[in-house]
Parts: structure tokens; C-alpha cells; sequence
């Protein structure tokens, strides 16, 4: 889960307001990041090697979970079974090790196999969404230890974090160019999440894209010549899927058939290490209500195919039932419904 989700679930917190409005412990259990049995597939990353995808997992009674499977969807492999879980995973570039977000806001390195969890960053603010850099010898992360999200890199033992972003707006979602030397992450200083670049270190800030929509979790080609993100159009949940050059340029929309005019991205979006596909989490209308999976496409946005298969739907479709009642919910009813609890609790509606 982003910074902005866990600021977000703090404020609802702070606000007094979780026990007052229809629905809002389950919206409360969702931006947790780890309490709610709701149903989805999540975050998928793939390994170096191109033979598998590390995703997070929802409502299979256990809260949040660490998956891997092959490449071709087969093989399910859950890693975090015997620890308190996670999501957002991120392999290490020799693949034997993958970073993730823990369900208590700290960043935890496992082996690729499920073994040897070790808690990278062990502080009490809510750390998230960490990339390894390409030689493997430092992570970049997010964290609101400074009172608001910001854009850190440490060594791959945990030591020496470092603030590279370092103001009073909120970043998120850091993405290591694939020579290592710049950095492109996530902003809210215009008022809505915009793709920025930096160098390395932190500084020469750019900012690549500029729209009334706000943009979410981002993913750097392997050849670093373009950067993939989506481009939420009502809320930080549901988006279309973009490409565009490393220098801002040529922005094309990629949003895959069959998923609706809002698009199919929820949380993350992964590059094949070959180039040629992208693996990402959608949301597809169909008999069982939300499916929330995980597809891979051709890098032009043709030839989906879907990889995980539903579980359930527990505690979320509570949530919409309570809102937009029978029949089953579908995509649409799913984004509507968070949009108007969201925009119900920070008072704009």
C-alpha cells in the first residue's frame, strides 16, 4: 500500500469519523492494507529472469499474503504464509530476494522462496513501496516518518536511510531507471499525483506529466526509454494505463479492451524483463462481480491474458451492498462507491 493510502486512512482515523458513516469500517479495513478479507490480486512484479510474478493477495482468509507464480499463471506459491504478510513485492536483480511492505508499515526482505524474513527499515512511521535499485545494493522506499511521504533509499541491510525528496508534499511509488541513475516517483504538489524524475541522489527534480487526473504506481521499461503508469480518473484505485517517454514526450494511452472506459489499473504494473509485456492488476465485469486479477499484455496494450483466478470477494462486497445494494456489484459499482465514500469523509460531498 502507497503513503498516500496510509495518510489517508490516518486522517479517516483521526477524523473521528470511522464509526460514524455507512460503511466505513470496511473502507477503513480496505486502506489498512492488511486487516480486510476482501478479495483481489495485487502489485505484480515480475522476477528478472522473466519466469515468474510476485503479487499480493486478498480474502483468502488470512488477510494479506505474498504470492509467486509462474509466468504463465501456474504454480501458486504463497510466501508469507507463517509471517503477518504484506503487499507491494519487489525483487532484488539476481532474484533471490524479494522486498515488500509489511502489514505493520515496515519494509521486510524474505528469500525468493518464503525464507529468512528480515525487517529492513524497524521504525514506528509507515514505510512502503520499495524498489530495489539495479545493482542490488540500495532500496528506495516511501515514508511519512517526516510527518509526510517522502521518497528514501537505504542499503540493502536497512542501514544508512536517506530523505531524497525531502518536502511538504506527499511522494510515492519511487521507480529505479534501469542504469540507476535517476529515480522517478510520484507527487502531489500541484494538488493531484504527477510523475516526477529525479537523479539518483535527489536532486533535479523534473516533472514529466501534467493532467487533471491524478497519476498512481509507475513502472520503468528495460531499456529506459519510456516509463508505464496509471492515470487515475476518479480515484487512486481505478485507471488507464499510460506510456510515455523517460523525457515527458510522447504519452500514449494503453488501456487494454474490456475493461471499460475507466480502465482496468488498481494497485501496480510491472514491466517483462525483455520488454515486450506488461503484467498489471485489472478489474474486469463478469458473472461473479469484481474480479480483481492479475493480466499480462503485449506492451502496446494487445493479446491480455488473465493469471490468477477469484478466490472470494468477502468483506468488500458487504461494502457495496450496503451502498449500491442487488444485484452483484460490478467494476463500476466498485469505483462509484469508493469515490463517494472517500469524497463523503473528506467532506466534498
Amino acid at each position: 500500500m502507497n503513503i498516500t493510502g496510509i495518510m489517508l486512512r490516518k486522517n479517516l482515523q483521526r477524523s473521528g469519523l470511522v464509526l460514524g458513516l455507512i460503511g466505513v469500517v470496511s473502507v477503513t479495513l480496505i486502506l489498512s492494507g492488511c486487516s480486510g478479507s476482501y478479495y483481489g490480486h495485487w502489485s505484480p512484479a515480475w522476477s528478472p529472469d522473466g519466469t515468474k510474478i510476485a503479487f499480493h493477495s486478498t480474502g483468502r482468509g488470512q488477510g494479506w499474503a505474498i504470492y509467486v507464480i509462474n509466468s504463465d499463471g501456474s504454480k501458486q506459491t504463497n510466501l508469507t504464509k507463517n509471517t503477518a504478510g504484506g503487499s507491494n513485492p519487489a525483487w532484488s536483480p539476481d532474484g533471490t530476494k524479494i522486498a515488500y511492505s509489511s502489514c505493520y508499515g515496515e519494509i521486510y526482505a524474505i528469500n525468493a522462496d518464503g525464507s529468512n524474513q528480515t525487517n529492513l527499515t524497524n521504525n514506528s512511521a509507515h514505510d512502503g513501496d520499495p524498489m530495489w535499485s539495479p545493482d542490488g545494493t540500495k532500496i528506495a522506499f516511501s515514508s511519512d516518518r517526516d510527518g509526510n511521504g517522502d521518497i528514501y533509499v537505504m542499503n540493502n541491510d536497512g542501514s544508512n536511510q536517506t530523505n531524497l525528496t525531502n518536502n511538504s508534499a506527499n511522494d510515492d511509488a519511487p521507480a529505479w531507471s534501469p542504469d540507476g541513475t535517476k529515480i522517478a516517483f510520484r507527487n502531489d504538489r500541484s494538488g493531484h499525483g504527477e510523475i516526477y524524475v529525479m537523479n539518483a541522489d535527489g536532486s533535479n527534480q523534473m516533472k514529466l506529466t501534467s493532467s487533471e487526473y491524478a497519476a498512481n504506481y509507475l513502472a520503468w521499461s528495460p531499456d529506459g526509454n519510456k516509463i508505464a503508469f496509471g492515470r487515475a480518473t476518479r480515484s487512486w484505485l481505478w485507471s488507464e494505463i499510460y506510456v510515455v517517454n523517460a523525457d515527458g514526450t510522447n504519452l500514449r494511452n494503453l488501456n487494454p479492451r474490456g475493461f471499460g472506459a475507466e480502465g482496468p489499473v488498481t494497485t501496480g504494473l510491472t514491466w517483462s524483463p525483455d520488454g515486450t509485456k506488461i503484467a498489471f492488476a485489472g478489474c474486469r465485469p463478469g458473472l461473479n462481480g469484481m474480479d480483481v486479477e492479475i493480466y499480462v499484455m503485449d506492451s502496446d496494450g494487445s493479446n491480455q491474458t488473465r493469471l490468477t483466478h477469484k478466490s472470494d470477494v468477502g468483506l468488500i462486497l458487504s461494502l457495496i451492498g450496503m451502498i449500491v445494494g442487488p444485484p452483484r456489484p460490478n467494476c463500476q459499482d466498485l469505483k462509484d462507491a469508493y469515490y463517494t465514500l472517500t469524497t463523503k469523509l473528506n467532506g466534498t460531498v
